[in-house]
């Protein structure tokens, strides 16, 4: 008896790996390959951020805006965050109304500095840890 077991390549909205930075925060998105594409992104601000790369799920609507939504840590406890990439833009709404605390990034091809993400990572869960404990 034989199996056969096929996926079908579709095209991902986000085009690959892309670097985020702005306003203080440092990110990184890229589709993993396989015939899932999981999409994956670490992202980091100065109190808040992913627990290293996380699984992300990904919308877009018809006029190309793609939404990336996520697990955060942050000093109240974990959250879903959401992004919203459109053209070489992002933005993370972090507050309840439009417009309110919004983080504006730009994005750019390929992975982040490794380096400069372990950085940010560390000192992002460094910050969320002491204020959990306060």
């Amino acid at each position: 008896m034989w199996f056969l077991l096929s996926c079908i390549a579709t095209t991902d909205p986000l085009g690959g790996s892309w670097q985020f930075s702005g306003d203080g925060v440092i990110g990184s998105t890229h589709v993993q390959s396989g015939c899932e594409g999981e999409r994956r992104i670490g992202i980091w601000g100065d109190t808040w951020g992913t627990r290293g790369e996380v699984r992300a799920t990904v919308t877009e609507s018809d006029d190309g805006v793609v939404w990336m939504h996520f697990p955060v840590r942050t000093g109240l406890g974990e959250a879903t965050g959401a992004l919203r990439i459109e053209g070489n833009g992002a933005v993370l709404p972090l507050g309840a109304r439009p417009g309110e605390w919004v983080v504006s990034m730009t994005r750019q091809p390929g992975a982040a500095d490794r380096d400069v993400v372990y950085r940010a990572e560390a000192q992002a869960m460094a910050k969320v840890d002491q204020e959990q404990q306060i």
